[in-house]
């Protein structure tokens, strides 16, 4: 029974002492005033000026939906030092089909061919060429990528012929410091 009240006793006697003692514990703080600048992105598409970067010149086609690389291109960070290193983001990149011309018929200035030949019959995408990589502000080689195109099975024999055009959204995300 001794035992017992003793080892009652020192339990209580523990937990007052730790709530006692946090309550009555001393604390001190200070502030402290600053400033951060917030980093900038700054880059650019680039051709790397070694003959195989730019428009490759090929024909899309036929219609079984494998992918023509019609464009390589370099993504160049162009930031100062302190700007954010930056990476090539394909996932976050995409290629729209904006409009389809008979460009035989009419010239560069040429109207649109959707009655005849819609845009949903193609479709783009982008990709990384080689390894994934960082470009750090001023790096003078940047990440290589290059656009696709396709067209999809099943489109028109009136699309034969027609210039596809296109815009590509190429995106980068910056890297934690």
């Amino acid at each position: 029974m001794m035992r017992k009240i003793f080892g009652g006793a020192m339990a209580f006697s523990m937990i007052g002492a730790v709530v006692l003692g946090g309550v009555l514990a001393w604390s001190n703080s200070q502030e402290l005033d600053g400033s951060s600048v917030v980093g900038s992105i700054t880059w650019a598409i680039t051709t790397a000026g070694t003959g195989t970067d730019g428009p490759t010149g090929d024909y899309i086609g036929p219609d079984d939906d494998h992918v023509v690389w019609v464009d390589n291109r370099h993504i160049l960070n162009t930031g100062a030092p302190g700007d954010f290193s930056l990476e090539f983001d394909p996932a976050a990149s995409k290629v729209d089909i904006t409009d389809v011309t008979d460009t035989p018929a009419g010239g560069p200035n040429a109207p649109t061919d959707q009655n005849n030949c819609a845009v949903v019959w193609f479709g783009g995408t982008v990709a990384e060429i080689g390894n994934h990589s960082v470009q750090n502000p001023g790096d003078l080689i940047g990440q290589p990528f290059r656009i696709g195109m396709q067209v999809h099975p099943g489109a028109p024999t009136a699309c034969m012929g027609d210039t596809v055009s296109w815009k590509a959204t190429i995106t980068v995300k910056t890297v934690a410091q």
